[in-house]
């Protein structure tokens, strides 16, 4: 099939729908592993304070009410729930940024399926160009008749 001089690539919209779409999947993907990071560096801090208050309850000083005792205790268990919670969150936004990272590398294999199409679209027509030259040259110096080849009828 011969191809016009200059046809534009018929995939060229969609190529660059996949191109905006890998780049929206990469800009998704940071976003979530920053809320995976800022989720962890919670449940770190909250592990640090949780830690400091069971120490500070362990630590032997001077005599305590039990009202206070029972205080501290309780804030601790509070502490402990919440770093559990923190840390199921950060292990849940890792997962979706990991599941968002695979999304965006799809996208990115798509896309570059789509410039592996383009570069061989842009080969063919440079190589039809150049047929068309050869045969324009060929027809110029009188060596074949390049017309009835190309077009398929006799001129005369």
């Amino acid at each position: 099939m011969a191809m016009a001089s200059g046809e534009p690539f018929r995939l060229q919209r969609v190529w660059d729908v996949r191109r905006l779409e890998a780049l929206a999947r990469l800009g998704e993907w940071g976003r979530w592993q920053a809320r995976a990071r800022q989720a962890q560096e919670e449940a770190t801090l909250l592990e640090a304070q949780r830690r400091q208050a069971a120490g500070e309850l362990a630590a032997v000083g001077p005599a305590r009410p039990a009202l206070e005792m029972v205080a501290r205790w309780r804030e601790l268990e509070q502490l402990g729930r919440r770093c559990q919670a923190a840390a199921g969150r950060a292990q849940v936004l890792r997962r979706e940024a990991e599941t968002r990272q695979q999304a965006a590398v799809a996208a990115r294999r798509e896309e570059q399926a789509y410039e592996r199409l383009h570069d061989r679209h842009q080969r063919r027509q440079r190589q039809e160009a150049a047929r068309r030259e050869q045969a324009h040259l060929d027809e110029v110096a009188g060596r074949r008749p390049a017309r009835e080849e190309v077009t398929g009828h006799d001129p005369w």
